[in-house]
């Protein structure tokens, strides 16, 4: 037995497996009864598949055509700047309790991410307009994935000064603010727009 949504499109398969008097599985081509299932109205539908090597052999198909009890609502995570386009199904649950996917149309078919915030878009069935969910999009902040620095080792004389540059990934991420810090600033102290003076011999970070 097998579901369907009340409205689509259901076609049983051309092939399907068969049990062989040697005991192995084949598939095997056969024809139904009736193909594709009629959907039209709810309820449990049967077609007969009858093997085409074997006018005698033949099983049943059992589909349970189901109506939409309820769309399921849905939230998802984008970054912002990030492209994001609105799926075209979501999950409903059906009047049999299983659940599946289905078809929608949006309020909305567009989803703009420039801003950090949440965007609601309300989706609704095409099978069943009565029927609709809401999507919640929650925009967040484009994260810093990398830095890189214009140099990774440098030699320096006492008094002597370098400034180091920072390459941020993203270039539009959210909060790019860096915080510079040595490890032994007797050493090597840095300022906070990363230039750093050489105060005595010795390594540091």
């Amino acid at each position: 037995t097998d579901s369907a949504v009340i409205g689509e499109p259901y076609t049983l398969p051309s092939i399907i497996r068969a049990y062989m008097t040697n005991s192995t599985m084949m598939d095997v081509p056969v024809t139904w009864s009736e193909n594709p299932v009629d959907t039209s109205t709810e309820g449990l539908k049967t077609s007969i598949a009858t093997a085409i090597s074997d006018l005698t052999k033949t099983t049943t198909a059992k589909i349970d055509v189901a109506g939409i009890s309820a769309l399921n609502d849905m939230s998802v995570i984008v970054m912002q700047h990030e492209d994001y386009s609105l799926p075209t199904t979501v999950s409903a649950t059906l009047t049999n309790g299983k659940t599946t996917n289905t078809l929608v149309t949006w309020d909305i078919d567009t989803v703009d991410t420039s801003a950090i915030g949440i965007v609601t878009r309300i989706g609704t069935s095409v099978i069943d307009p009565s029927k609709s969910m809401e999507l919640r999009i929650d925009v967040v902040p484009q994260s810093v994935t990398d830095i890189t620095l214009n140099e990774s080792q440098i030699t320096m004389n006492i008094n002597d000064t370098y400034q180091l540059i920072e390459q941020i990934e993203p270039t539009d991420a959210y909060n790019k603010t860096v915080t510079w810090e040595s490890s032994v600033p007797a050493v090597a102290s840095v300022s906070p727009t990363g230039l750093v003076t050489a105060n005595n011999s010795g390594e540091t970070i």
